[in-house]
């Protein structure tokens, strides 16, 4: 970063070089011509020789635009990770939901999730009045069509 403070600082010099002498030597005709040349010449120089002996070493922005980069990234992945699991929970939610109202019932349900990279329905909560024939029913329907076990659904 000093190097490029160094740059700047030499850019400044040389602009304030180039005004004092082309408001010094206000001539006219070819003798005003080149001194605005030489001048205009002094400025490009100093502008341009010290960007062309710079290395890629001395402007190093890579590990600030590696960390931001990287913390995007992570970010990234964490939103679509919680978006991936409220849509597999909403819908999970919702077949059972169906499901239930196809055999009569009135339930509330809640579907948690793994916290994989792929999420699955991991338990469930099941409250509202159900006889045990229907409870049953509903029971094997969570294992075999959402993999819910049995010792993950709780019943209230």
């Amino acid at each position: 970063m000093e190097g490029f403070c160094a740059y700047l600082l030499s850019v400044i010099c040389g602009a304030t070089v180039y005004g004092i002498v082309t408001h010094l030597f206000e001539l006219k005709g070819t003798l005003g011509a080149s001194i605005k040349l030489v001048a205009g010449l002094f400025l490009a120089f100093t502008v341009i020789c010290p960007a062309v002996r710079w290395s890629s070493s001395s402007l190093n922005f890579s590990g600030i635009l590696t960390g931001d980069g990287s913390y995007a990234v992570e970010q990234g992945k964490t939103m679509t990770q919680q978006a991936l699991s409220d849509i597999i929970k909403s819908r999970c939610e919702a077949y059972i939901l169906d499901k239930a109202a196809g055999m009569d019932l009135s339930l509330t349900v809640e579907v948690g999730v793994s916290a994989d990279e792929m999420p699955v329905p991991k338990t469930v909560r099941i409250s509202g009045n159900i006889s045990p024939y229907k409870k049953s029913k509903l029971k094997s329907i969570l294992v075999n069509d959402l993999g819910i076990e049995e010792e993950d659904q709780t019943w209230t």
